[in-house]
């Protein structure tokens, strides 16, 4: 396309030459996104039937990307790290722009089957990263470690090692969280680490409510309970994706990385030894082998995709797609997910917060690429309450979100944040116009252990074929129980002296089928919790660790 400059006179001399400066500033910066030379040099076109390596790395994610950089730290080793899809975008460097990834080029855009206790029956987005870096492209970027109870509940299973005072160094060799004087974290590894504190008349009460009802602003791995601004995993206003913290920039040339290729199975032998890969390159099948292990990292929906389409899995699941048996085990089973609530709302009074959100397009652009800071470089939802509402000694069994909105931010039923939400158009256009006139606080409460259990299934013996995930939300009665236990958790939060003053109102999201319930009785919210759940896209379990008499 050619530019015509429609008035040429305008700028001459002395103002000509800052204008220039200025778009040459500009350029150089939308250079800085393409960092796909950072990278290794894809090598998937130039594999061949009957290739070797000593280690094949399956996935390149949050787990991968770590494996494959550790594993060629030996330069002895010739590691190949198979990635099904391709370089990172320009749009996932950018924090902003989180809501966006969850469907495109970047993410497999799975959707999950219908969960019979739920009383929405639609099937739901399930989002996983697919690229160099995995499902750490597409998330909202918040870093919180495992807590104390958790490892150490680990251990005494019969996972040695896994306590948390031992897995704690293996954390902070990969850290580096600046500006901060705690020991905690480490400052020298490859992961670059950020955390916002947003100093909102909002935030500094909503500390002290949390407080009022017994909940300091203290959280920690070794004591799980409290308030927290939690780390992220942003540094200079760029999202750190796994793959630039630990595929970036590293000249090992025993370091092979293959994109576009998509395994199919594992080979196994006779006697059960995994001898290599078959993979898709292109429009052709090939065969790879390893000398030492094959490494599946493929996450919770890929990895049981492809032990189950090399014959291990449940015996009854695989024969009925005729799929010969090589190990009976129960892959793709127990999957679990954290499970949260998004859209409980309460309007605010206009102290509450600095100001209407009204942005000039271009200063939020400018202070963006320019400076690498603004709305645009940040997530915007860090400050989280853990809170045990069982009375115990163990960590929290709640997760809350706590997100200010500024009046006027939300602005169509596409907004991002909205349209993530998945709620009908009703209850989109009520919270739509309770922002045209108020602040707003959006609660988020997550269940920190369901007691539900679902699964991962082949759709046919096809092994590129979509798998079906069951995640049998609320199939246990107790969670429902535990998430209307915890909005109760939120009215009381927002009943504090500490937050009075800004006179907090819920915001009532009319659902159809819980209309016919009295507003604000346990049953209405019952109801409200089996229609407007969703996941916080945390699937884990259907490759279960754990010793072998763990069954």
């Amino acid at each position: 396309m050619e530019l015509t400059d429609t008035c040429p006179g305008a700028l001459q001399g002395t103002s000509s030459s800052l204008f220039l400066t200025l778009i040459q500033l500009l350029i150089a910066r939308k250079c800085e996104f393409d960092l796909t030379e950072r990278y290794p040099r894809d090598i998937g076109p130039q594999l061949q039937d009957g290739d070797g390596f000593d280690f094949i790395v399956v996935g390149a994610g949050s787990a991968g990307s770590v494996v494959a950089s550790r594993l060629s730290e030996n330069p002895e080793w010739r590691v190949l790290l198979l990635e099904a899809g391709s370089y990172p975008s320009p749009d996932s460097e950018i924090p902003g722009l989180m809501t966006t990834l969850q469907a495109g080029g970047q993410s497999w855009n799975y959707h999950s089957e219908a969960s019979e206790r739920m009383r929405s029956k639609d099937r739901k987005r399930c989002p996983r990263g697919k690229g160099l870096g995995g499902t750490s492209l597409i998330n909202f970027m918040l870093y919180l470690r495992g807590n104390s109870f958790d490892h150490d509940s680990w251990a005494k299973a019969g996972n040695d090692g896994w306590d948390f005072n031992t897995v704690l160094p293996h954390y902070q060799k990969f850290e580096n969280l600046h500006g901060e004087s705690t020991d905690d974290f480490g400052k020298e590894g490859e992961l670059k680490l950020g955390r916002a504190i947003y100093d909102f008349p909002i935030y500094n009460k909503m500390i002290e409510s949390y407080a009022e009802l017994g909940y300091r602003h203290d959280y920690s791995e070794r004591k799980p309970s409290g308030s927290i601004f939690a780390p992220t995993t942003i540094s200079a206003g760029r999202r750190q994706s796994a793959a630039k913290a630990f595929l970036g920039e590293k000249d090992r040339r025993n370091l092979l990385v293959a994109l576009n290729c998509q395994v199919s199975k594992l080979l196994v032998d006779h006697e059960l030894d995994v001898k290599g890969v078959e993979v898709r390159v292109k429009d052709k099948l090939i065969k790879l082998y390893a000398t030492k292990e094959v490494i599946v990292s493929a996450g919770t929906v890929n990895s049981p995709q492809i032990l189950m389409n090399s014959g291990i899995g449940p015996r009854a699941h695989l024969e009925s797609l005729g799929i010969a048996v090589k190990k009976n085990l129960k892959v793709g089973e127990n999957l679990q997910d954290h499970v949260h609530i998004s859209s409980l709302f309460y309007k605010l009074d206009r102290a509450a917060l600095p100001g209407p959100f009204e942005p000039n397009q271009i200063d939020l652009l400018y202070d963006y690429f320019v400076h690498g800071k603004g709305f645009l470089a940040e997530m915007g939802a860090n400050f989280f309450g853990f809170v045990n509402l069982k009375n115990t000694t163990g960590p929290h069994n709640f997760q809350i979100g706590n997100v200010a909105l500024p009046k006027h931010l939300l602005r169509t039923p596409k907004d991002g944040l909205l349209d993530a939400m998945e709620l009908p158009e009703a209850a989109i256009n009520t919270i739509l116009e309770a922002n045209k006139v108020s602040h707003l606080i959006q609660f988020v409460p997550l269940l920190s252990y369901p007691k539900s259990r679902g699964k991962v299934l082949l759709k046919s013996r096809d092994p590129f074929d979509e798998p079906l995930i069951y995640p049998n939300y609320l199939g246990d009665d107790s969670d429902a129980a535990g998430l209307v236990e915890v909005i109760r958790f939120v009215q009381r939060l927002m009943s504090t002296d500490a937050v009075r003053d800004y006179r907090p109102e819920l915001v009532e999201i009319p659902l159809g089928d819980c209309l016919g319930f009295v507003f604000d009785t346990d049953e209405y919210w019952d109801c409200y919790v089996r229609h407007i759940l969703r996941s916080a896209f945390h699937l884990v379990g259907t490759c279960k660790m754990g010793p072998a008499t763990d069954g």
